[in-house]
């Protein structure tokens, strides 16, 4: 088959496959349609679940000392009682505020994190109160258990 360079630059190659194992189509791929390089992403998180960014004062976040992969517990306040929105979400990564050599730079402190549909949900009625706390929680034992989790 003759294709344009600059058609061919944008399709995958056979040894490239091993680059794109396990991989996500960004879009449907009809049958016999070209798979394209820039059609292919990395899953949002890991075993199906959604990432999302959780906007937090670092006082609030074990003073922005969490660093990806560790453990937290999401807590919120629902009616004026303290509830765990998310117990032990993976920490996919921290955006921690910066300041450029004029002062300026990001402000804001913000720490990404894998939930399902439910904490989702949860999480985001923690943001729009206003009252969202995250505790490391890495080898914590399980809210209500007492000893050290795996």
């Amino acid at each position: 088959m003759d294709v344009d360079d600059s058609v061919l630059d944008t399709l995958i190659a056979r040894e490239e496959l091993s680059e794109v194992e396990g991989r996500i189509a960004a879009q449907r791929v009809a049958q016999g349609e070209f798979v394209l390089a820039g059609g292919l992403v990395v899953e949002a998180a890991p075993n199906g679940l959604r990432a999302m960014s959780i906007p937090v004062d670092e006082s609030r976040a074990v003073a922005g000392e969490l660093v990806v992969g560790d453990r937290v517990d999401v807590l919120t306040v629902v009616d004026g009682e303290a509830t765990y929105a998310v117990k032990t979400a993976e920490v996919l990564a921290v955006d921690r505020p910066s300041k450029g050599a004029l002062g300026g730079g990001i402000e804001e402190f913000s720490v990404t994190v894998a939930l399902d549909d439910s904490e989702a949900l949860a999480v985001v009625a923690g943001i729009d109160s206003g009252a969202i706390v995250l505790a490391r929680s890495t080898g914590a034992s399980a809210p209500g258990v007492s000893g050290a989790g795996p």
